[in-house]
């Protein structure tokens, strides 16, 4: 039997809490056993939250067993827009330009899906998000738009062409992604035109067999979207990455057609091909050091996530003495290595994948961990689905110093 918990319980009842850079938690070592329940999607449940917004004709009941912080970022600024969210149903209908900002927190894909859910809609709005967010690049997708470029803040505006718009998908698939999703909020049919190789292309595929779900034909040709009357999300597949550093198993890995290519495997010269799951890099260099070691490739894109994911890593597997080498495009790393506990606190830079990889690195060896909250953006429980395990983690208040605890 599932356990769901209701959009409107997540809204009205508790506010998911936001990432305090700053708070601490104390990893000690572990012995740990047992099975691994993966959170909901996010891919899956932003797509569909947005899709749902554009049923004029029927409601659509979203089902999760949690909510992350970049979900819950979506349902608000849905919620700003004048979308009807309440009891895990969205009612939709069409978007009017809000009252006040719209936060976009830590989610790059909220915030891009929601600037072409504005554009596209000929209204206007403010945006901002957290330290992060500031610092990720943005101008090509607002050039796409036709918005003044800038820094978040930022306003964006109408569409300046409604005939054509191109985009350019080297960086991220998410702008191709946002103007398929927000076609339906068109009058006129719009010639969508992408530039440069793509990556994450799994999930601009994604993207596209969602938008056919619901009644697309042709990119850029807008449709009268009808979502089914209840959507299950399945478990993120990118998330069984951090229960593999500690051969943990998982219990609700997800079919391989809702994976979007995050269960890779390696080719017989041991080199990982991330072009299209970028997001694994972190925990997948990690585990390839203390197994059989390994080449990464195809990651260049994982610079412009939450943070310079291929530094970091490398940053990140230094402070638990595990070495890899920066490639043009990702990682090398030696296998067999063996971790040692950390002699000062772990930077994770706000991003959610470096926390949890130093979270499951420091079951092995301890650790004290700045970003008590972190992973709090796409896997609530993940600590506590830790501790059922056995883990040993210390949470701290915000305030306090675990490291002298």
């Amino acid at each position: 039997m599932h356990l769901f918990i209701l959009i409107d319980y997540i809204i009205q009842g508790r506010q998911i809490p936001r990432i305090m850079s700053g708070g601490l938690i104390r990893v000690e070592p572990s012995k740990l056993n047992g099975e691994i329940r993966l959170p909901p999607s996010k891919s899956h449940a932003l797509r569909w939250l947005i899709l749902a917004s554009m049923d004029f004709e029927s409601s659509t009941e979203i089902q999760m067993h949690e909510i992350g912080e970049d979900v819950q970022t979506m349902i608000d600024g849905l919620s700003k827009l004048g979308i009807s969210i309440k009891n895990s149903t969205v009612i939709g209908g069409p978007i009017y330009p809000p009252d006040d900002v719209i936060d976009a927190r830590n989610s790059g894909t909220a915030l891009r899906f929601l600037m072409a859910q504005i554009a596209f809609a000929g209204i206007h709005c403010q945006f901002d998000g957290d330290t992060s967010l500031r610092a990720r690049p943005h101008e090509k997708f607002l050039t796409s738009l036709g918005s003044p470029i800038t820094g978040l803040p930022f306003r964006v505006y109408p569409l300046k062409n409604y005939e054509k718009i191109i985009i350019d998908i080297g960086e991220t698939s998410q702008f191709i992604s946002a103007a398929m999703l927000a076609t339906p909020r068109l009058n006129q049919p719009i010639e969508i035109e992408s530039i440069s190789k793509g990556v994450s292309n799994k999930h601009a595929e994604l993207t596209w067999t969602l938008c056919k779900e619901t009644g697309a034909k042709v990119p850029g040709l807008p449709w009268d979207v009808r979502c089914p009357e209840r959507v299950e999300i399945p478990a993120d597949a990118s998330m069984a990455s951090f229960p593999k550093i500690l051969d943990l198993s998982v219990s609700n890995m997800p079919a391989p057609i809702d994976s979007i290519g995050h269960d890779i495997s390696e080719n017989e010269n041991g080199v990982y091909d991330l072009t299209n799951a970028n997001d694994l890099i972190s925990p997948l260099s990690a585990k390839l050091c203390l197994t059989q070691g390994g080449l990464i490739t195809g990651a260049s894109h994982a610079m412009f996530k939450e943070s310079n994911r291929i530094e970091k890593t490398v940053e990140l597997l230094q402070n638990f003495s595990l070495e890899c080498q920066m490639t043009s495009d990702g990682l090398k790393m030696s296998g067999g290595q063996v971790p040692k506990r950390p002699e000062s606190i772990v930077e994770t830079y706000g991003d959610h994948r470096l926390q949890m990889t130093a979270v499951a690195l420091g079951c092995l060896t301890g650790a004290v961990i700045r970003g008590a909250n972190a992973h709090n953006i796409a896997w609530p429980s993940y600590l506590k689905e830790l501790e059922s395990c056995g883990a040993n983690i210390i949470h701290d208040d915000q305030n306090g110093d675990p490291v002298n605890g």
